[in-house]
């Protein structure tokens, strides 16, 4: 007589998740949000960083300009500067600073 081999199988284990329409609508909406966001981030990395603005603090202007900073403030004051306000302080575009170079205030 021959002997009985005794064969053995395994079963992968299953996690089902049981959802509502509303669950449902819920996670794929959230997804959605979380993949747009992450696309968006990614394109701005990609972005080249001369296409990004460049702001400066007063200072950091008058000193790009090669000015003091009581030019600046007077170039602010006569509106050849338009402020910009970034979390509550004071900067000024470098588009800016380079258009009163280049054309001057008249």
């Amino acid at each position: 007589m021959s002997e009985a081999t005794l064969k053995t199988t395994t079963v992968p284990v299953v996690n089902l998740l049981v959802l509502t329409e509303s669950e449902y609508k819920a996670a794929l909406e959230d997804a959605a949000r979380k993949g747009a966001a992450l696309a968006i981030e990614q394109a701005q990395a990609k972005a080249a960083p001369e296409a990004r603005e460049k702001f400066y603090t007063r200072k950091e202007a008058a000193q790009f300009m090669g000015v003091s900073i009581a030019t600046v403030d007077k170039l602010r004051r006569e509106e050849y500067l338009k402020p910009s306000y970034i979390k509550g302080s004071v900067r000024y575009k470098e588009s800016d600073l380079l258009h009163i170079l280049e054309e001057g205030t008249e």
